[in-house]
């Protein structure tokens, strides 16, 4: 069988949709001030996704995403980093403002993960047992065909 192309991939593993939904509803819950609710962005785009470890991929990416997007807008309107800096040394931080601000960045994408788990999950719970058993889980990509060195 002859190596997927990037879009066949991404299509068969569903994590585009999956980042995409994670964007789509973290930006609002963050515009909201709802920075504890973005679990549930990344559990809504892991429902999109096949596999636990693509639904981790896709809130991770989607909500750090959706996070820079907001920091650079604040950033570009509240000088964001300056604020940072001013603050960063009063923490323990010693470096300038923008490394707490890729800490958020971070600590964001790590809660849209492991929210993409949860919800990648919960329907793998909820979904019938002949439905998960016709689906197949193998990707017959570039990346497991070849040899890594």
């Amino acid at each position: 069988m002859p190596p997927l192309a990037y879009n066949e991939y991404s299509v068969k593993t569903g994590i585009k949709n999956g980042v995409f939904a994670s964007i789509l509803i973290a930006l609002p819950l963050q515009l909201m001030g709802l920075w504890y609710l973005m679990p549930l962005s990344g559990a809504i785009g892991g429902m999109v996704t096949k596999k636990a470890g693509y639904a981790f991929v896709a809130g991770f990416m989607g909500v750090g995403i959706a996070w820079s997007m907001l920091h650079m807008v604040l950033n570009t309107w509240f000088l964001l980093y300056q604020i940072a800096g001013f603050i960063a040394p009063y923490i323990g931080f010693p470096w300038d403002g923008r490394w707490l601000v890729s800490l958020g960045v971070l600590l964001g994408g790590l809660l849209g993960g492991t929210g993409g788990i949860s919800g990648r999950l919960f329907v793998e719970v909820i979904r019938p047992e002949e439905e998960r058993n016709e689906e197949t889980n193998e990707i017959d990509g570039p990346l497991f065909e070849q040899p890594l060195w």
